[in-house]
């Protein structure tokens, strides 16, 4: 027998986040929050159009572009616009392609790359027609609230729980991105407590994503994101057309706690002080183009490597390291020893490999975008160095944190040398200057558009900023 509707009792944790996400109201959102959320906007797009060019991304565009449709949204950095869908699921593969994305740290998420994607395609849709006129759609202000209550809302079902996950072998920037894109959505076109549950319900059908695309060092990995917003934009346009979900995604006989938790999650981390505790203010934004997991270790790195040279040319890395040995928490451990290949295949093992990064770091003083090509992979000093690296870890102790770090440097002459770091740089507690994060845009719109710099860089800073105040403008996600 199936139960109607009516017979079903409410659920009070659904109801909460879609009702809150439903009333943010984005002028009542403090001053320090609403940069955040803008910023997290700009490094989207940014490393979104420093993959451009990247592996699949063509291939998906063409794809779609072949599918046809209606001309909605744009595919950011080309002229083409396509159905929301296929813009989102594009877009949302851009974002996450290099693996330069925003995280969550304690969550595990990235889950920008699917929000913004939604909101803004939703966004252009209902402001232009398929002609390209202006016409009266959404204003600049709901979108940005529909970015922070899906990011918001991501979090909070993802940090309800423990990270069961890396054993079970499915990949929560997927299945999380799913839920939290549908409400961006769903928020994006307005609808009610109502509408945003039935989004939510519908997207829970959808929500699917496995880590084996990491082990085998899949290119759809890049991919979840995209297939994330794709699910989402298409649960927020049938819940606009009244489709009906299930009643309770989360907390249902056979909702994702049950599914995913064996029924066990946090209900106070989940809804408990909405609107006045935001989880969307722990995002972090990354440094370097790599597993969020190789930062720590990269900067002790990077501190090691600057303390050393006090006095010394360059030229002497590579033939002084005897070994280098890198401690982390077994959380940390599980996901990222391991040491790459040197072919096509081996570019995202490269991004998951401590050993790899932190010998980029100890050689070159950075790690950057080009630090990933098939041709950087074949480095054979990199690859030297990276050869003495080995990661340790206690096997005992299991705890979701990515710090403490330690990494011991021992030369062919001298004492060993240590480093140990405490915290994470691009979070909260170690944040990026103003002046790096505008350096990284800078370098990732000038890698993904040919000519581009500071000028487009500021651009881009520019455009999201008049959100606040504006209708979406078409040059918004147009970069060309």
């Amino acid at each position: 027998m199936t139960l109607s509707r009516t017979e079903v009792p409410a659920v009070a944790s659904i109801d909460q986040l879609s009702t809150w996400a439903a009333n943010l109201k984005w002028e009542e959102v403090s001053g320090e929050l609403r940069s955040s959320v803008k910023t997290i906007v700009v490094d989207t797009l940014s490393v979104a159009l420093a993959a451009s060019k990247a592996a699949g991304v063509k291939d998906l565009s063409e794809m779609v572009t072949e599918w046809s449709g209606r001309p909605e949204s744009y595919l950011w950095g080309q002229e083409t616009r396509v159905p929301v869908p296929w813009a989102a699921l594009v877009n949302g593969t851009m974002s996450h392609a290099l693996d330069y994305d925003e995280t969550h740290d304690e969550a595990g998420t990235h889950l920008a790359g699917s929000v913004v994607p939604v909101a803004l395609a939703l966004a252009e849709r209902d402001a232009y027609g398929v002609d390209g006129a202006q016409r009266v759609g959404v204003r600049g202000q709901a979108v940005l609230a529909g970015i922070l209550a899906g990011l918001e809302v991501g979090c909070r079902i993802q940090l309800a729980v423990e990270r069961v996950e890396v054993r079970r072998g499915w990949h929560p920037t997927a299945v999380i991105g799913t839920f939290a894109s549908a409400v961006a959505g769903a928020r994006v076109l307005g609808l009610g407590p109502k509408g945003i549950n039935r989004a939510l319900g519908i997207a829970y059908s959808m929500c699917a994503g496995t880590r084996q695309v990491v082990a085998d060092g899949a290119l759809t990995k890049r991919m979840h994101p995209g297939f994330a917003a794709k699910s989402g934009a298409m649960a927020a346009i049938m819940a606009a057309r009244g489709i009906d979900g299930v009643i309770d995604p989360l907390c249902s006989r056979y909702g994702f706690y049950s599914l995913y938790h064996e029924g066990s999650y946090d209900l106070q981390t989940l809804v408990g002080q909405l609107g006045k505790r935001f989880e969307a203010e722990s995002i972090s934004l990354k440094p370097y183009p790599c597993c969020r997991f190789n930062h720590a270790p990269i900067s002790a790195a990077k501190d090691l490597r600057q303390g050393y040279l006090v006095g010394k040319t360059e030229s002497w890395f590579g033939e002084d390291i005897k070994a280098v040995r890198v401690h982390v928490t077994q959380y940390v451990a599980d996901l990222v020893d391991r040491y790459p290949g040197a072919d096509e295949g081996a570019r995202i093992d490269a991004q998951f490999s401590i050993p790899y990064c932190v010998a980029v770091m100890l050689v070159k003083g950075a790690v950057r975008i080009e630090d990933f090509s098939v041709d950087a992979l074949k480095d054979p000093l990199v690859r030297e160095v990276m050869s003495r690296v080995t990661v340790l870890s206690d096997r005992v102790t299991r705890t979701r944190q990515l710090v403490p770090v330690r990494v011991e440097l021992e030369l062919h002459e001298g004492s060993p040398l240590t480093q140990l770091r405490t915290s994470v740089p691009g979070s909260s507690e170690d944040p990026m200057t103003n002046e790096d994060f505008l350096t990284k845009v800078e370098d990732c719109i000038s890698h993904g558009i040919d000519g581009s710099g500071r000028v487009a860089a500021m651009d881009v800073v520019d455009r999201v900023n008049e959100l606040e105040g504006l209708n979406l403008r078409p040059e918004l996600c147009r970069f060309t």
